[in-house]
């Protein structure tokens, strides 16, 4: 057990210098650039969810220091309306959002790009 104990050790030990080097390779430049872009798609899809009526906003964003970095985004509702009360008239179902973007016949990437649906 204790010979097993010790390759665990030496292993987590490896792996943590890997992942401490990994992190010293990320450019700071580069991370703040990320940042910057990150934030900006979280502006113009909260104005995009806005305008379109959406209860829903990006409210967090999560960057890890990988290489190369992931970006996550974390949506949340911005209000509850009780079950038996009306939503707000400048407020409307996500289903009936997803339903419009169906009818359309179009999928678009995050990219931004058209797709044939």
């Amino acid at each position: 057990w204790s010979k097993m104990g010790a390759q665990f050790k030496d292993a987590a030990s490896k792996a943590k210098s890997g992942l401490v080097t990994a992190i010293e390779k990320i450019d700071p430049a580069i991370l703040a650039d990320i940042i910057i872009k990150a934030t900006a798609i979280q502006e113009t899809a909260n104005r995009s969810l806005r305008a379109k009526g959406s209860a829903y906003r990006i409210g967090e964003i999560t960057i890890t220091a990988t290489i190369p970095p992931q970006i996550g985004f974390s949506i949340e509702r911005i209000g509850d309306v009780d079950e038996g009360e009306p939503m707000p008239e400048q407020v409307v179902p996500a289903e009936k959002l997803a339903a419009e973007a169906e009818a359309e016949g179009v999928i678009v990437s995050l990219e931004g790009e058209a797709e044939p649906g």
